[in-house]
């Protein structure tokens, strides 16, 4: 009998309440098949970059830790394992890690199918691209160039950050973009709310937010990085 088709939304809680109650959960094959294929035809682009594709593929409890052990698969067939918090893909579907100690990586999280699955992949692959260019200019000091000011300058044109995230995801192709959580903050909005850390008291209790140090920078990079990505129309 044919395994049910997983939706996305119902993967991902899956997964939630599989770490949620410290156990161990794998992510189904065919999902990671179809999410590889997705992003294969870029891979020409990440190697040249120097940037490490990889997709979730499992994730483990870690004894006695508020940490989980995350298990991934990278597009050339090696296997990573990287341990951290639940946070680092609680809520988001691709991460860019820019490592110092070795490649820059950006990670996948599906744990089902979605509309316009594969495109919605290589959209945030650009996405996650657009970050990647920005670290290694960086790393390398290089001068910014023409290739960055052109992103920052199409994102401020666009007032990318202005756009609710329901009408982004709309842009881009998201068939589940009315029912995403947080659909009517604007962009700028949650990248204000991602950008902080919690600041807690010894007893663990929430004291207030404090911004990271380099948060107006993260901003215009994500923003640039959002008018990266190919849209399924006009995106303004």
């Amino acid at each position: 009998m044919p395994t049910a088709i997983l939706t996305e939304s119902a993967g991902h809680l899956l997964v939630a309440q599989a770490v949620a109650s410290g156990e161990a959960i794998s992510i189904r094959p065919e999902i990671l098949a179809s999410a590889k294929a997705a992003v294969e035809p870029m891979r020409d682009l990440t190697d040249a970059l120097g940037v490490k594709v990889g997709f979730l593929s499992r994730v483990e409890p870690v004894e006695g830790a508020q940490k989980v052990r995350y298990v991934i698969e990278f597009l050339d067939g090696t296997r990573g394992r990287i341990t951290g918090p639940w946070s680092w893909f609680d809520g988001t579907r691709a991460v860019f890690f820019p490592y110092s100690g070795g490649s820059p990586l950006i990670l996948f999280y599906r744990a089902g199918f979605s509309g316009l699955f594969q495109e919605s992949l290589r959209g945030e692959l650009w996405h996650e691209i657009a970050h990647a260019v920005r670290h290694i200019y960086v790393k390398d000091e290089v001068p910014i160039g023409r290739v960055w000011s052109l992103l920052v300058d199409h994102a401020e044109r666009l007032r990318v950050l202005d756009m609710t995230l329901t009408d982004y995801l709309e842009k881009v192709g998201r068939s589940d973009a009315a029912t995403e959580r947080g659909g009517s903050e604007t962009l700028r909005q949650r990248y204000e709310r991602e950008y902080r850390r919690e600041i807690k008291d010894p007893h663990g209790n929430h004291v207030g937010w404090e911004d990271y140090r380099d948060k107006p920078e993260r901003i215009k990079q994500a923003a640039a990085a959002d008018a990266a990505a190919p849209t399924a129309g006009p995106i303004a």
